[in-house]
């Protein structure tokens, strides 16, 4: 497989990160890195914690002519054991607008190996949308703009 694959690359646990701007900046850098986004061109990140704006140091003698990135992380429902985000703002003709990242939970009950491999193979098989790389407990696919996730009881619902 020829994705981007981190396996030294681990978003945090949450309740281990007690600042939740901390933890939605550490998020969307892992998504960054994953595609190949150069993360300094990341300017702020708009998080869910009230919708606050998180400003990003920039190094000095930085080249003015870099277009910098305003990126937005948003929390997204139906995940049943994993935390999924949607990252959207990148700049970049070479990537997508908006991707999802999905942070791997429920850890030992899920072969995450034999998962990405079936999700992969379905993806290259125009079954399943874009996988766009791994990170040691997560993965990265692209977003599907005016979907919504199903409710659980949708879930058993053949006509859905």
């Amino acid at each position: 497989d020829d994705r981007p694959y981190f396996p030294h690359l681990h978003a945090p646990n949450p309740n281990d990160t007690p600042n939740k701007e901390e933890y939605y900046e550490s998020i969307v850098r892992i998504a960054a890195t994953v595609i190949g986004y150069d993360v300094s061109l990341i300017d702020e990140i708009v998080s869910p914690a009230n919708k606050s704006t998180i400003n990003l140091d920039s190094d000095e003698g930085e080249e003015e002519e870099k277009k910098q990135s305003t990126l937005q992380i948003s929390i997204v429902s139906g995940g049943i054991t994993n935390a999924l985000f949607r990252v959207s703002g990148f700049s970049h003709p070479n990537h997508p607008n908006s991707i999802l990242v999905r942070v791997f939970g429920a850890e030992g009950m899920i072969d995450r190996d034999e998962e990405t491999s079936t999700y992969a193979a379905l993806c290259d098989a125009n079954i399943a949308y874009q996988y766009l790389g791994r990170f040691g407990n997560g993965r990265i696919e692209g977003w599907l703009d005016n979907y919504r996730p199903l409710e659980t009881v949708e879930l058993s619902n053949a006509n859905v």
